[in-house]
């Protein structure tokens, strides 16, 4: 390590913590000590710590004899208030080119570290900063150079923005310290001979637009052993002896996992938003209301500094919530940026259109039709939308590889290690405009709706076989991209586009959690279709019917699930459209299951399964052998719905169908727990959990999750019933279905009544008794003759006059109340053991 040339302790600290590469908090956890501490103490606040604290710190810090003994002299020059330590008589360096930051550099402690770390390795010579406009390179460059100041003679910063010819920029870095200019001397060799004089960093700024003279800097530092180049550049240089350090964007919340008002703080984004505010605005304050408006304006901008800054300007004209929806149009917005920055940062549409003018014309022409992507694309979806006769793969493959080393395209990779590429938003929204204005948007968008089309209708044909789980995971990153070919659909009144995305989706839609959405879609088309004139569109429309109908099922609507169905049904028999015939009778028998119509539900599976025998399809014969068991289940009959379900079970193995597969393990599980068998059931749910868990599988996620809290809880463990029970009711509540929700409920209330909480028992049997009533969910069989039972009993404990209190209180709870009462229970001990004797409800296998 370098020796500090001069310091007070603190700033001794600091120094040797960021060229160790540690952050406060890393260097807390080495020495065992608080992060306060450390903190107080690089900030002056603390000048004397306990030689003991300092003596950790050094030994954290692996510092050798002459290190440590510096900094103990640090300390005692402290105490007595004598002159600081000045080794082997050093100065501290010499400064040229820098500008007082009035304002802190947030969020950036870790980066800091990081880089002059690397910055201060020997074989380190050249590192070069890259990240895309207003990540903040400038910032953290500076505060990297001064934070080593003691380790220089020399630190001089030059900013080339104001540079456009390669052949300018050694000219210019010698104007910058001050060298004239020497009529037989070549500004190289003038510039090398300074630069070797001494141990010396240089800070070159803006290098982007003269990235072709990297390899003079290269062959500079060669011969300059003693000095060392700090860049910052969109683009790397791409020469021998290069380090490259991408600058991230600062960290955002997770818009699914809210952290509460104190926690917020800890994002480095929301911390620079607030403190930007506070400056224009003292009086603005983060209360919990304001959390996910924060949250969602920190995201949205993607965490860049620059547009969090410039964001946080317009507070004093636009609250929070107007900003966000403002955000839309974000390049009009983001404006007027402090005056005392270059003109290029004033705003973030010139800060992009800096980098943007440094392309070539067909590395624009790309940049701009990336901007038809929505959150992120592959390789095989840019050459598919954005090909042409002038754009083929290869001119393709090299200006994406261009724009992503020019930091305006993000690489990263999926879960199966390819490549996938993303704008960020202010990115995209520059390269939106520019794709208007050039009237290109149509082609390109009908473009990226066809392809999307067809990479759903292929999920559609792996979704029931081996593949099932990478086309699920497929569909699911490409969600946005799907949703912006429906929008497509619907605002240029494609409806076939529209009925055929959206019926290809179905399952997607089901078992990702999202049939609101789907059936909206579904609604829309249908509604907007002319009435179908020839078979293509009549099959079109029934598909889509269908499809429709298996949504509203999951959300109870089996009014409008009924009626969709009969329609669907007319078209397929006008068609003898065998197949079509088979998913309508199928779903009509979840209808009548559902609402308790046992022998109608059976007689219309039985329909169903003897047109796929006919058909031979082995998945559907599988999946109708699982409905008729659910049948038989829920009218008690659990030697018979095992036997169905083992019958299942291997043709579901056989044709490796793994959503299948978890269902009916699921199923087989809660058979064999209603047969006493506890462990055996035990194994079967928690290996078709993991598999369901593994599809990303929501849409039935929750009634296996109650059926193994069931058995949990009939194996005497409480606790994890409710930990389990509690993560089936919020699934339900987001993703549905609703029998789900009731019948999770039901549960909440079996946990309540166990811990002898006798009147959240009531409210929430309340509540789950008004939800099956306003859908037309009865309990099974088995459910109601435990539900009547334990009706009778709180009656009893509670007395008439307290039980029917209790009820109407919980027939005015909302579901949000629910799982805030289930979280209480997570938290409360057991006031009561659980009863040996109760038997838990029956919640019946779902499709």
């Amino acid at each position: 390590m370098t020796t500090p040339r001069t310091s007070g302790v603190g700033e001794l600290l600091r120094q040797y913590r960021v060229a160790a590469g540690l952050t406060q908090e890393e260097l807390a956890e080495r020495a065992q000590v608080s992060v306060r501490a450390i903190g107080s103490l690089e900030r002056g606040a603390r000048r004397t710590p306990h030689k003991d604290t300092l003596r950790l710190l050094a030994e954290a810090l692996n510092l050798n004899e002459e290190d440590q003994a510096l900094l103990f002299e640090a300390l005692r020059a402290s105490r007595r208030g004598a002159a600081l330590p000045t080794p082997m008589g050093q100065t501290t360096a010499l400064l040229k080119g820098f500008s007082v930051t009035l304002t802190p550099l947030v969020g950036r402690e870790r980066e800091e570290a990081a880089i002059a770390h690397v910055l201060m390795q020997d074989d380190v010579r050249l590192l070069t900063l890259t990240g895309p406009a207003g990540i903040g390179k400038t910032r953290l460059a500076t505060q990297v150079a001064l934070g080593l100041g003691a380790h220089f003679a020399e630190i001089d910063f030059v900013s080339l923005s104001a540079i456009r010819e390669p052949a300018l920029v050694i000219p210019a870095i010698g104007q910058a310290l001050g060298l004239r200019e020497q009529p037989n001397q070549p500004a190289s060799e003038q510039l090398a001979e300074y630069l070797s004089r001494q141990e010396l960093l240089l800070v070159l700024d803006n290098f982007e637009q003269v990235v072709h003279a990297g390899p003079e800097i290269a062959q500079l530092l060669g011969a300059c052993p003693r000095a060392k180049a700090l860049l910052t550049s969109r683009v790397a240089l791409r020469v021998r002896g290069e380090h490259e350090f991408a600058v991230p964007p600062l960290d955002t919340p997770d818009l699914a996992n809210l952290p509460t008002p104190e926690d917020l703080s800890r994002y480095a984004a929301v911390t620079l938003f607030v403190q930007r505010a506070r400056a224009v605005k003292p009086t603005f304050a983060v209360t919990p209301a304001l959390v996910p408006i924060i949250a969602a304006i920190c995201s949205r901008l993607d965490g860049i500094p620059l547009a969090l800054e410039l964001a946080a300007a317009r507070i004093t004209l636009l609250p929070p919530r107007t900003l966000l929806a403002r955000l839309d149009e974000s390049l009009t917005l983001l404006t007027n940026g402090p005056t005392d920055l270059p003109e290029r940062q004033q705003t973030m549409r010139r800060a992009i259109e800096w980098s943007y003018d440094l392309l070539d014309e067909s590395q624009q022409r790309l940049f701009c039709w990336l901007a038809v992507f929505v959150d992120g694309w592959t390789l095989e979806a840019t050459e598919a939308i954005c090909g042409a006769e002038d754009m083929p793969a290869a001119t393709i493959l090299d200006g994406l590889a261009s724009l992503v080393s020019s930091s305006l395209v993000l690489q990263m990779e999926d879960s199966d290690g390819k490549p996938r590429f993303r704008l960020l938003q202010l990115m995209r929204e520059y390269g939106w405009e520019r794709l208007a204005a050039y009237g290109e948007a149509p082609l390109l968008r009908s473009r990226h709706a066809d392809y999307y089309l067809a990479l759903a209708e292929s999920a559609a044909r792996e979704m029931r076989g081996p593949n099932q789980r990478q086309w699920l995971a497929c569909l699911a990153q490409e969600h946005l991209n799907l949703r912006a070919a429906l929008e497509w659909a619907r605002e240029t009144h494609s409806i076939e586009c529209g009925l055929r995305l959206g019926s290809v989706l179905d399952q997607f839609w089901r078992l990702h959690g999202h049939a609101r959405e789907g059936r909206a879609w579904l609604d829309h088309f249908l509604s907007h279709q002319r009435p179908p004139e020839n078979d293509r569109d009549k099959t079109l429309r029934a598909d889509a019917l269908r499809c429709a109908a298996h949504l509203a099922w999951i959300q109870a609507d089996h009014k409008a699930a009924t009626a969709l169905l009969a329609e669907s049904f007319d078209l397929y028999s006008a068609q003898a459209n065998a197949r079509g015939i088979a998913h309508v009778l199928n779903i009509q028998g979840m209808i009548a299951n559902e609402r308790g119509a046992y022998a109608q539900a059976a007689a219309l599976f039985q329909g169903s399964l003897a047109l796929w025998r006919e058909l031979g399809d082995v998945t559907q014969i599988g999946a109708l052998l699982n409905d008729l068991a659910v049948v038989e289940y829920r009218q008690e009959r659990y030697a018979q719905s095992r036997a169905l379900l083992e019958e299942s079970l291997a043709l579901h193995r056989a044709a490796h169908d793994h959503w299948a597969i978890a269902l009916t393990l699921c199923n087989l599980g809660e058979t064999m727990r209603m047969e006493g068998d506890l462990a055996t059931a035990a194994l079967l749910l928690e290996e078709g959990l993991e598999a369901q868990r593994a599809l990303g599988d929501k849409g039935v996620l929750a009634t296996p999750l109650l059926n193994l809290a069931d058995v949990t809880r009939e194996q005497g463990d409480l606790v994890r019933a409710a930990m389990l029970t509690h993560e089936a009711l919020t699934v339900a509540s987001v993703a549905g279905p609703m029998f789900a929700v009731v019948d999770a409920l039901d549960s909440v209330a079996e946990i309540a009544y166990a811990q002898g909480r006798s009147p959240l028992t009531t409210h929430v049997f309340a509540l789950a008794t008004l939800l099956r009533e306003t859908h037309d969910i009865p309990r099974p069989v088995g459910h109601a003759k435990l539900y009547a039972t334990r009706i009778d009993e709180l009656r009893a404990t509670l007395g008439e006059e307290a039980f029917t209190t209790a009820w109407n209180q919980g027939l005015k709870w909302s579901l949000d109340k629910a799982i805030d009462q289930m979280n209480a229970l997570l938290c409360a001990p057991e006031t009561a053991p659980p009863n040996p004797n109760a038997t838990m409800p029956t919640r019946g296998g779902r499709k």
